[in-house]
């Protein structure tokens, strides 16, 4: 996926778990999903994933 800034994420799946890892090979697992906000939906992450 490509980010705002022009970063790139990668999607993967570790058993049941939805991993994101950015440019930097930071991992990342979503731990939840579909939370309505005021300005759209959201998914949570447990860490920071850092632009370029």
């Amino acid at each position: 996926m490509t980010t705002i800034q022009g970063g790139k994420l990668v999607a993967s799946l570790d058993g049941a778990n939805v991993m994101l890892k950015d440019e930097k090979a930071n991992m990342s697992k979503i731990i939840m999903t579909d939370v309505a906000a005021s300005n759209g939906v959201i998914h949570a992450i447990e860490t920071v994933v850092m632009p370029k």
